[in-house]
């Protein structure tokens, strides 16, 4: 009988339950698939589903959403549904799970990039995935860290400047955003608390039906509002209030959207998926 060691042991625990199957993790270790299982029970590692072709929703909400994030499965299990990924309920041994096949899973991700982070989403923890989901996951990364995390307290120092740059009365929002290098509701906020002068307003710059298209693009390729905003030279505000009034105005699909009610975009939802 072929001993396990401790790494065999490790292997098992991270590829259970992944969408290789039984039989892979078995070809890999070298050993039958009831000796796979056999070990399974004794590290009581519970019930797989079997096949590879479909991942329990528990899976794929870790894989995708993140292993760190608390709450919100339900929430998200809900959402997924009710914006078309299909989900279905199989029952292993006494079990019962939600499962997803993998192959819808990465055709409902593709039309629905826009409300979806790829940034903690490890590559090919699916097996080997699109080109497109490659793309995404750098565009997602550039979101999360292409301004100074908004969690991180402001300085007296950076307190100090904001005031004598609100005070000088020559300053934009865009000024701002350049020097702090943070999101523009975190400088509004701060300007709020500190009861500092608002800054000038930017010149209004008109936005062309090249422009609107090209805002629709980003939004719906997953590009946060601070990103849109940087590439196209216009405050985050900006953009934020242009894309709720295409919404408003039903004019989506005419600048290349796809449909809202099969997208599922919403501009407020940008919000939670700006660069932290």
């Amino acid at each position: 009988m072929k001993t396990w060691t401790a790494e065999d042991d490790e292997y098992l625990r991270e590829k259970w339950g992944t969408s290789g199957g039984v039989p892979s993790i078995a070809k890999e270790l070298g050993r039958s698939v009831d000796a796979i299982k056999n070990r399974a029970i004794e590290l009581k590692l519970g019930p797989y589903l079997d096949g590879g072709e479909d991942v329990s929703y528990n899976q794929l909400y870790r894989i995708v959403v993140g292993k760190e994030v608390v709450g919100g499965y339900q929430f998200t299990l809900e959402r997924w549904k009710k914006l078309g990924l299909r989900i279905r309920r199989r029952r292993v041994d006494k079990c019962m799970f939600y499962i997803v096949s993998i192959d819808d899973f990465w055709r409902w991700a593709n039309e629905h990039q826009d409300i979806l982070d790829f940034s903690r989403f490890e590559e090919n923890a699916l097996g080997i995935e699109p080109d497109w989901a490659k793309r995404k996951r750098k565009i997602d990364q550039r979101n999360r860290t292409m301004m100074t995390p908004k969690k991180c307290p402001w300085s007296p120092q950076e307190d100090a400047l904001l005031t004598v740059l609100c005070e000088s009365g020559d300053k934009t929002h865009e000024d701002l955003q350049r020097v702090f290098q943070r999101t523009s509701s975190s400088i509004r906020r701060r300007i709020y608390d500190l009861a500092l002068p608002r800054p000038l307003k930017s010149p209004t710059k008109k936005w062309t039906p090249n422009d609107l298209r090209q805002l629709v693009h980003m939004t719906e390729s997953g590009y946060g509002h601070d990103w849109i905003a940087k590439t196209m030279n216009r405050s985050a505000q900006a953009v934020r209030g242009k894309l709720e009034w295409i919404e408003k105005k039903g004019l989506w699909e005419e600048y290349g959207g796809r449909p809202l009610q099969a997208s599922g975009h919403r501009p407020d939802e940008q919000r939670a998926r700006q660069a932290p």
